[in-house]
């Protein structure tokens, strides 16, 4: 079986980049030969890309191919050249672009069967935006199989005319970190709360900061945030910390790593107002850290609510304030739910299913 996947270089790791690359590795242990076609846009000047690197760095076949716009017949001709030359079994396409280049360079599935995996979609109200939603749900009416991640999109996804054998249900697999317990905060050091991701406007920080003001007010005990991450929000949400005079608890260190990130806090917090599976997340459970999250998209696929973490209401701004509160006057909870959700990471989301269930959907497609 050889395998191929189309997405554009964003030039960062995001959600989606990380989640192929994972299935990737999963799919090399396994002998499974992969070969990567990357959509390089020359207008977004990348001078390095993160995204591009990691790739180089595995056992697979790497293509790069420049477009110089968002559409290219181009890109549609080689990416079939490509199928035909490498004998490729399959094309798997991330992302709207790849989906309709794929789609036509394939004839929908007529030439190669092709497989689209859905990672979400920020529902903003811009046309253009909307435009390119359109001709993602068009082109996905079109795939062999499209894959989700979680019910909130698999209910969706249905509701755009895709159903049957032909819309699959996938989560994402993580490892878990092993059997060290979150034990809380030391007796003389803050209770840190830490926020992972982009810093713009769907993952609604800037709430956060708010719901901050209700914490400062219902509890004395020391605290500090983190907000880990980059992204066009930055400044303002420095800015909003400035004013209110909590630069000497809120730090902004801009990009972490994983591990040393969830070394440091206590309790993830995520008021995102859309989510598919996120990351961020399932590293928590990973490192048996205690979540606290609006309950949109997948995320109540990951959490039980007051089982393995909280889930708030996305405007809730007071129940957020009131369980964040009890995490962090109560090291011996915050240690219960992030132990409950390692197990259940262990039990639902650990990467052997997740490529387990590719290769099993892969031969279908092929059968």
């Amino acid at each position: 079986m050889h395998i191929a996947f189309l997405m554009q270089d964003t030039g960062t790791i995001y959600g989606a980049e990380r989640a192929t690359l994972d299935l990737v590795d999963g799919l090399l242990a396994r002998n499974v030969s992969v070969t990567v076609i990357l959509i390089h846009e020359t207008r977004l000047n990348l001078k390095t890309s993160a995204f591009r690197c990691a790739w180089e760095k595995r056992a697979v076949d790497l293509e790069v191919v420049e477009v110089g716009h968002a559409f290219s017949r181009n890109l549609m001709q080689r990416v079939r050249a490509i199928s035909q030359t490498q004998r490729i079994s399959l094309l798997h396409t991330i992302g709207y672009k790849a989906d309709l280049h794929g789609g036509f360079a394939t004839k929908w599935g007529k030439l190669v069967p092709i497989v689209s995996t859905v990672h979400g979609w920020l529902f903003r109200p811009d046309p253009k935006e909307k435009f390119y939603h359109y001709l993602n749900c068009w082109a996905l009416r079109r795939m062999t199989r499209v894959v989700v991640l979680s019910r909130y999109y698999e209910k969706y996804v249905r509701s755009k005319g895709i159903s049957g054998e032909r819309l699959v249900r996938i989560p994402s697999g993580y490892p878990s970190r092993g059997t060290h317990e979150s034990t809380g905060a030391a007796p003389d050091r803050p209770v840190v709360l830490g926020l992972l991701g982009r810093l713009s406007w769907e993952k609604n920080q800037r709430w956060f900061l708010d719901v901050l003001v209700d914490i400062r007010e219902q509890c004395q005990q020391p605290i500090k945030v983190i907000l880990a991450g980059t992204g066009p929000e930055r400044e303002l949400l420095e800015r909003i910390v400035d004013e209110r005079g909590w630069r000497d608890w809120v730090e902004f260190p801009g990009f972490m790593e994983q591990h040393a990130f969830f070394d440091q806090i206590d309790v993830l917090v995520s008021c995102s107002v859309i989510e598919n599976l996120p990351y961020a997340i399932l590293e928590a459970m990973s490192a048996a850290k205690p979540v606290v999250a609006t309950a949109v998209g997948g995320v109540p696929d990951l959490i039980d609510d007051g089982q393995t973490g909280y889930l708030v209401a996305s405007d809730d701004r007071v129940v957020m304030a009131g369980r964040l509160v009890r995490l962090i006057v109560d090291s011996a909870h915050r240690a219960e739910l992030g132990r409950a959700a390692r197990e259940k990471l262990a039990r639902e989301f650990a990467p052997d299913l997740q490529v387990q269930r590719h290769i099993e959907l892969y031969q279908a497609c092929l059968t």
